[in-house]
């Protein structure tokens, strides 16, 4: 039997990978490099931040 969810976890993937194709698109082979490096080194930050106990865990991820 099939339930009524209240939050749709697909739906909410295929949203930001949608913003994210939107955000992307046009971008440069360097520009898509540059953006790359500075997410992954935003995350890496936040993840240092997190096993110090400096960072909410329950604080959503924002894109750049």
């Amino acid at each position: 039997m099939k339930t009524k969810k209240e939050f749709d976890c697909l739906k909410m993937k295929d949203d930001a990978q949608r913003r994210r194709a939107a955000e992307l698109s046009g971008l440069a082979p360097q520009e898509l490099l540059d953006y790359y490096h500075r997410v992954h080194e935003e995350l890496f930050r936040r993840q240092k931040r997190l096993r110090h106990g400096e960072d909410d865990p329950a604080q959503s991820l924002k894109g750049p």
